[in-house]
């Protein structure tokens, strides 16, 4: 999340839902055309960055570890080759 106005234009159904959930959220605005007027507008007028939802975003990779390290303790997860993995994925990710 880059904090940066959205103009969405949906092409399929699931990508009316998502366009439909962020500019609810004050993403952005959704539109059937390229109007970059109405982005800028929106932009300049009502446009307020979500801190919230950044934090929530980088907080992801902790909540992620927390589920995997959580069913691992109640042992609902026996792989711990597929957490080994899952866990060396992540801090690649953090890493990269």
């Amino acid at each position: 999340y880059l904090g940066k106005p959205l103009l969405m234009l949906p092409a399929h159904i699931e990508q009316d839902c998502n366009a439909y959930d962020a500019a609810r959220g004050g993403a952005g605005i959704i539109s059937d055309n390229f109007e970059v007027d109405r982005l800028l507008e929106f932009s300049r007028s009502e446009y307020q960055p979500e801190e919230n939802f950044r934090s929530w975003v980088r907080s992801c990779e902790w909540r992620l570890l927390n589920c995997i390290e959580t069913a691992e303790g109640i042992g609902f997860v026996n792989d711990y080759k597929l957490i080994y993995e899952l866990e060396n994925s992540l801090y690649e990710i953090k890493e990269g």
